[in-house]
């Protein structure tokens, strides 16, 4: 009994320090993103190497203690010790997603947009007049991709052209060995005729914080300057 209430009190605190990181800045909420991403690319590896949840749990250590590193958290090796990662996640979610818009797509441009690649486009090709534009967005669970869907399907009045898809090797929207894998993808697309343009509407979400653009990593730039010339 004791063990669970100091479990469930170090597990609030901590969720509690990171909303408050994400909250103090887009840029800030945009790395907290990608620190994730690399949380869930080490657990979703060490869960197919070795089904072992020890594993798994890794991934908790490797995120707070970078946290740590990066943004003086002063969590100790004993204290994460009583974390429980899928209370964890349970609960972050939970809060993550009652924070304004804005904070929560800066996390998520973080968490897709980074140097492991979870996402895909063609849209640097703009004389593809025959065929359709994509952006695609790779996953290894579905609770950021469920968020995007809904979001969507609540704040536009046309009918998108998105595609929420289980991934199969090798799909043609794939640039390398870890998106042929991934279980989950959504892809948004687009042409040339059509007036709405989805994948316009999504970039503008993601990077609604334009005047930070000094800020933005190099994959974020290079998407940004993707979005600038694409119509």
């Amino acid at each position: 009994m004791l063990f669970k209430s100091k479990q469930y009190l170090l597990t609030k605190l901590i969720i509690h320090k990171i909303i408050g990181l994400i909250k103090k800045s887009s840029i800030t909420a945009s790395n907290i993103g990608t620190e994730f991403s690399l949380y869930y690319f080490y657990s979703y590896n060490d869960r197919f190497i070795e089904p072992n949840i020890k594993l798994v749990k890794n991934g908790i250590y490797y995120l707070i203690n970078h946290l740590n590193s990066n943004y003086n958290l002063n969590f100790s090796n004993k204290k994460i010790n009583f974390i429980d990662n899928m209370v964890f996640i349970q609960k972050f979610h939970k809060k993550l997603f009652k924070l304004k818009k804005t904070y929560i797509f800066s996390f998520l441009r973080g968490y897709y947009i980074n140097n492991l690649h979870l996402y895909s486009t063609n849209i640097n090709n703009l004389n593809n007049n025959n065929n359709y534009y994509y952006f695609a967005l790779y996953d290894f669970h579905n609770i950021y991709l469920n968020y995007l869907y809904n979001y969507i399907f609540e704040n536009v009045k046309y009918y998108p052209k998105i595609k929420y898809l289980t991934n199969t090797n090798a799909d043609k929207y794939s640039i390398n060995e870890l998106t042929d894998n991934i279980p989950f993808k959504i892809i948004f697309l687009h042409k040339k005729k059509y007036v709405n343009n989805i994948i316009k509407f999504i970039f503008h979400n993601l990077f609604y914080d334009e005047f930070s653009v000094e800020e933005f990593n190099e994959e974020q730039l290079y998407v940004y300057n993707l979005l600038n010339n694409f119509n």
